[in-house]
């Protein structure tokens, strides 16, 4: 009961002490009522209408860091059915644009980044998809539309790909067959 009450006690001062330190690896945004008042850097600020509710400050990792892209399933100009999964190296360089002008900026991230991928692959044969300019021609479409969300596109790989078969469902007058291809 008493660990109880201590949890709802940190939890309600966290929320309500005016002192904010920002970390080395964040930046932060000092909100009043839904409205952006200031920009703030590392390190350690007062934030007297925390106490009042009528502040917040909103917080982002701005050091590098990766996610992955789910697989895409494409077919190639060469009739190849290829799976491609990818791994982006970003770093957010505008916590405004990735905190309030995107709404979810991750997710964006991950769809935008899936549906260039598999836009770009179906234009390119199974040899091109594994080669090097590849990846940076994927980069640069990705980058201005990033760029829009508050992020910078570091560096882009492959984590996953690979070829895979086909199967096509044919149905014949009362009989159903499957081809490989």
């Amino acid at each position: 009961m008493l660990d109880k009450l201590i949890d709802i006690l940190v939890a309600f001062w966290e929320q309500v002490n005016p002192f904010v330190i920002i970390d080395y690896y964040e930046a932060g945004i000092h909100m009043r009522l839904g409205r952006k008042i200031r920009d703030m850097d590392i390190g350690f600020h007062f934030v007297p209408l925390k106490l009042l509710f009528i502040d917040k400050v909103l917080t982002v990792h701005t050091k590098k860091d990766t996610f992955h892209v789910s697989n895409v399933n494409v077919t190639t100009t060469d009739s190849k059915t290829v799976s491609v999964g990818a791994i982006i190296e970003y770093e957010v360089v505008d916590p405004t644009l990735y905190l309030i002008e995107t709404n979810d900026a991750m997710s964006n991230m991950h769809d935008i980044a899936r549906g260039v991928i598999a836009d770009y692959l179906t234009d390119c044969t199974w040899e091109e998809i594994k080669q090097k300019p590849t990846l940076t021609k994927i980069k640069n479409r990705m980058k201005p539309q990033f760029q829009d969300m508050g992020v910078s596109i570091k560096q882009i790989l492959f984590g996953d790909i690979a070829q895979s078969r086909t199967f096509t469902i044919f149905k014949d007058n009362s009989t159903t067959t499957l081809k490989s291809r």
